[in-house]
């Protein structure tokens, strides 16, 4: 089920009409408050949720948009769900710089076309995650304190391989893991398109801002990333070759 929370009635509608081109086989409701959005999401099993980050504001003078994604993330049936957000894009960059993962955004008054292309791309997505074949835009699992943790690959800048540990660089956060799990992640992440640029450090190429001799430059951190030869290499190749991920 598609889940659309929105007050502004057209807004609503314009995002349902795309989803029911797009996705047709996905049943798509509208809600316009926080009440009933957390309902539906309880007593349903909802595979995208598109949330204006308003919300009701115009009744209530709270946003609850961002109180609602905040209960969603904080709900484990919920927590990696795709969420798509409209907004003025100002709110949304500003949200989303506070480290909420969403699968996209869609700018007020929203674009019928650029909605349906949106929901396009996360239709052909979970159909790569049904053949067993996930993209950068997956989920990676691991292991941390003897529990299963997981967090979306979009978000990791670089990983660096130490002597006793392995760290993963976020947009958000570090992760220090053993580093018995080092090699197994560093595979997978090559798998799907990051560059091994040296010995111990992989890159997210869509991250890159810059290169040269010896030093990456990468959006999301202050550090420069040293690179060896091989890894000018492979550099060059992928900017030969464009984005491998798509």
């Amino acid at each position: 089920m598609i889940l659309i929370f929105d007050y502004d009635e057209e807004e609503a509608v314009l995002l349902r009409n795309a989803a029911m081109f797009s996705i047709p086989y996905e049943k798509t409701i509208i809600v316009r408050s926080f009440s009933d959005a957390w309902i539906n999401a309880v007593n349903e099993k909802v595979r995208l949720f598109i949330v204006s980050l308003m919300g009701d504001y115009k009744v209530s003078g709270r946003i609850t948009g961002i109180e609602f994604i905040r209960k969603l993330r904080g709900y484990e049936p919920y927590k990696y769900v795709d969420i798509i957000l409209t907004a003025e894009r100002e709110d949304v960059i500003n949200f989303i710089n506070r480290g909420i993962y969403c699968a996209g955004m869609l700018e007020s008054p929203v674009d019928i076309k650029e909605a349906g292309e949106m929901l396009d791309f996360l239709k052909g997505r979970w159909k790569e995650y049904s053949a067993g074949n996930p993209r950068i835009d997956g989920i990676l699992c691991y292991t941390r304190y003897r529990r299963k943790q997981y967090i979306y690959i979009r978000s990791i800048v670089f990983t660096e391989k130490h002597s006793r540990y392995y760290i993963i660089h976020t947009t958000g956060n570090t992760i220090t893991l053993d580093i018995r799990c080092a090699q197994k992640i560093k595979d997978e992440l090559e798998k799907i398109g990051f560059i091994s640029v040296n010995r111990g450090d992989s890159v997210n190429p869509d991250y890159i801002i810059s290169y040269n001799d010896s030093e990456i430059y990468m959006s999301g951190t202050s550090e420069c990333i040293p690179v060896s030869p091989l890894g000018i290499k492979r550099l060059n190749t992928y900017l030969i070759k464009g984005s491998i991920y798509y």
